[in-house]
């Protein structure tokens, strides 16, 4: 486990660094390039040299590796898995037959498009970063390989909902989706995004929240019958991680005219998140429907910071900022001693 604490102090270790260097030089973008690259780089390498006992589904991975790497193209294309993931797995076995540069490999496909994307669009880069780990995004990088993979593809696919290039964000999220199927489920993102933030739509994202609640089980029957037919129904306890983020929402909204009123942008993020959070109501009655509310709800790293970047009273957000940080360290204890993706203890490869 100290190892990911050490992580996160190493975070705001580099915070402080940006904070202190950007007061003191003008050439603040190189700077902010150059830390978010070395967390980047940290995350990957953690991600990178780990154990295969490191994430609950990596030895299924592995077995799946060596097998494609020996089989032909027919018997791959026999395997439950997306084309995009086999046809990737087989090229990889082209370069390498080492299990750890396989992990490599998949770690930095998955982890680079994140600091990318922090990069181009947080307002504070090293709380977005720490948020993507205490929301335990980072943790499931370490399980599901391949949806992790489609995750970084739509993280690029939100370039073109900014530039409104419709048909380029539907081929990145179709690409996606060769990894992924559930990625399918972002399509709508590019409409949702365009809706303005107001009563009406807030009207309307309640509305359709609470028949989401009551139909839930019926729909999610229909979406594991025809879409993921390798998922059951069961009834799961993800009811206390919908509260938390719908009251993380909640206290974003009462800050959404300043927010909205400073970069306009701002109204995507409010949108996809309320999209992510409805949807999480799915997962009371199927775990995996948090696999489809994550691709929405992972904005929240970017809104977050967004928020308390336009709070224009000094103290106000200083304190915003103070009670986030606390938040953050509650919560990555929570999950890391609740450990649902069996990330915990962490061990290198050659340990």
């Amino acid at each position: 486990m100290s190892i990911y604490i050490i992580n996160m102090l190493m975070i705001g270790v580099y915070s402080l660094f940006y904070k202190l260097l950007s007061n003191r030089r003008r050439n603040n973008k190189t700077i902010k390039k150059l830390l978010i690259s070395i967390v980047t780089l940290q995350l990957f390498i953690i991600l990178a040299l780990r154990k295969n006992t490191v994430g609950v589904d990596i030895n299924g991975y592995i077995r799946q590796f060596h097998y494609i790497s020996y089989s032909t193209f027919n018997d791959i294309l026999l395997l439950r898995h997306e084309i995009g993931y086999k046809l990737l797995v087989k090229f990889i076995s082209y370069i390498t037959n080492n299990e750890q540069v396989f992990l490599a490999i998949i770690a930095g496909i998955s982890i680079f498009p994140i600091g990318r994307f922090i990069y181009k669009y947080s307002k504070m880069p090293f709380i977005s970063f720490a948020l993507y780990i205490s929301f335990n995004f980072y943790a499931f990088v370490f399980s599901g390989l391949r949806q992790a993979i489609a995750f970084s593809i739509v993280f690029i696919s939100y370039d073109y909902i900014r530039e409104q290039k419709l048909f380029k964000f539907l081929v990145t999220v179709i690409l996606a989706a060769l990894f992924h199927k559930s990625a399918i489920f972002f399509i709508p993102a590019y409409a949702i995004s365009k809706i303005k933030l107001n009563k009406k739509s807030m009207s309307a994202f309640l509305l359709g929240s609470l028949l989401i609640f009551v139909f839930r089980r019926s729909i999610m029957e229909l979406v594991t019958k025809y879409i993921f037919d390798s998922y059951n129904i069961v009834e799961s306890r993800s009811f206390t991680w919908f509260l938390l983020s719908l009251f993380i929402y909640i206290i974003c909204l009462l800050f959404n005219k300043g927010t909205i009123e400073r970069n306009y942008r701002s109204n995507e993020l409010y949108m996809l998140v309320a999209t992510g959070i409805s949807i999480m109501l799915f997962a009371t009655v199927a775990t995996n429907a948090m696999r489809m509310a994550n691709y929405y709800y992972i904005f929240s790293i970017l809104l977050v910071p967004e928020v308390i970047y336009s709070i224009k009273d000094s103290k106000l957000a200083l304190l915003c900022a103070y009670l986030l940080i606390i938040g953050i360290v509650i919560l990555s204890f929570w999950f890391l001693y609740n450990d649902g993706y069996g990330i915990v203890p962490y061990q290198f490869f050659w340990q």
